[in-house]
C-alpha cells in the first residue's frame, strides 16, 4: 500500500488524462480506487480507529460542494460527485491502512518521485527554450513548491549525523 500511495500522490503531478464524455480520468482515480479494492481484498473496510475527524469535518463541505453543483446542471453535479467519490477513496483507503505504512519508505518515494518529476519539468522546458520561468506545464510546476517542502521536512527529521551534511547542502549563494 506503501508504493500505491505514493505513486497516487505523485501522480497528481503529471498531466497525463483521458477524456471521457462526462469526465478526465486521470492516473490518480485509478490508483485511488485500486487502492481501496486492495484493502477491501484484505479484508479491511473500515479504518481501526473509527471514522477519521478530518473526514468527518470535511463531509458537509464535500455534500455542499456537489449539492450547489448541481446549480450549474446535472452533469456538473455529477462530474463534481464523482470527483468528490474518488478522493473519499483515497482517504478511506488511507484511513484504512494507515497503521501499515513504511513512512519511511514512503517518504523516499516522495521525494525521489518529486525529484524526478522535477528534473523532467526542467528538461522539457530546456528542450523547447525556456531557460528561465519553468512553469508551463500546469501539473509538473507543482514540484517546484513541494520537492523543497519534502527535503526540508527530510533535513529536519534526519539523523543527527546525516543533518549536518544535508543542511551544507541545502545553503545557496544568495545576492
Amino acid at each position: 500500500m506503501t508504493v500505491l500511495t505514493a505513486l497516487a500522490v505523485l501522480s497528481l503531478f503529471t498531466p497525463f488524462r483521458v477524456s471521457l464524455s462526462l469526465v478526465y480520468v486521470r492516473p490518480f482515480d485509478a490508483l485511488a480506487f485500486l487502492m481501496l479494492g486492495w484493502s477491501f481484498a484484505r479484508g479491511r473496510v473500515f479504518p481501526r480507529g473509527g471514522l477519521p475527524t478530518g473526514l468527518v469535518l470535511l463531509l458537509p463541505y464535500f455534500t455542499w460542494h456537489v449539492m450547489s453543483a448541481l446549480g450549474a446542471g446535472v452533469d456538473n453535479g455529477l462530474r463534481e460527485a464523482l470527483q468528490i467519490a474518488t478522493v473519499l477513496a483515497f482517504v478511506w483507503a488511507v484511513a484504512i491502512s494507515i497503521d501499515e505504512y513504511d513512512y519511511r519508505r514512503l517518504g523516499a518515494l516522495l521525494a525521489a518521485g518529486l525529484a524526478i518529476i522535477t528534473i523532467y519539468s526542467i528538461g522539457w522546458h530546456v528542450a523547447h527554450g525556456y531557460w528561465t520561468g519553468w512553469k508551463r506545464l500546469v501539473d509538473p510546476k507543482a514540484t517546484f513548491t513541494f520537492l523543497p517542502m519534502v527535503l526540508g521536512c527530510i533535513i529536519v527529521a534526519g539523523a543527527g549525523s546525516r543533518r549536518a551534511w544535508l543542511w551544507l547542502g541545502s545553503i545557496r549563494d544568495t545576492p
